[in-house]
């Protein structure tokens, strides 16, 4: 199969960024996005979990502190069963971090309690996703000479 120059360079420079890992001791304060693969619809937004953020070496989930988070040069792993103002909650999640800390991808099980957590694979980034939708005219437009 052909592949233009242009193909392979994206491809190549893809994987260079995939394999970039970031290194989570140096985050200072970075809101992540959490995106879940669901079968039919591709990568939606994790409605139970819309965000991770870090904070001087704080990590929120959920708007939840993480009491104690494990952070290493390219990984990000929690596990945390409490109760807030909303009620209980268990959340366990490991990500590897990568695109120099400004992606990452893994895993993220929420739930009230171990008994009834989902577990999610999740694509996580830095800037939120857009989507448009466009349309094309099908009506002609007549441009008259003058």
């Amino acid at each position: 199969m052909f592949m233009s120059p242009t193909v392979t360079a994206y491809a190549a420079l893809s994987k260079v960024r995939r394999e970039t890992a970031g290194d989570g001791h140096k985050i200072g304060r970075r809101r992540y996005y959490l995106y879940a693969y669901t079968s039919g619809e591709g990568w939606v937004p994790l409605a139970l979990v819309p965000s991770l953020e870090f904070e001087d070496g704080k990590l929120y989930i959920g708007g939840a502190l993480v009491l104690n988070p494990k952070i290493t040069a390219d990984h990000v792993t929690w596990l945390q069963q409490a109760e807030d103002k909303q009620g209980r909650y268990y959340t366990v999640g490991h990500l590897h971090l990568h695109s120099n800390g400004f992606e990452a991808h893994g895993t993220v099980t929420v739930g009230t309690s171990h008994a009834d957590a989902t577990t999610h694979t999740v694509f996580v980034t830095t800037i939120p996703t857009i989507t448009y939708q466009t349309k094309i005219s099908a009506s002609l437009i007549r441009r008259t000479r003058q």
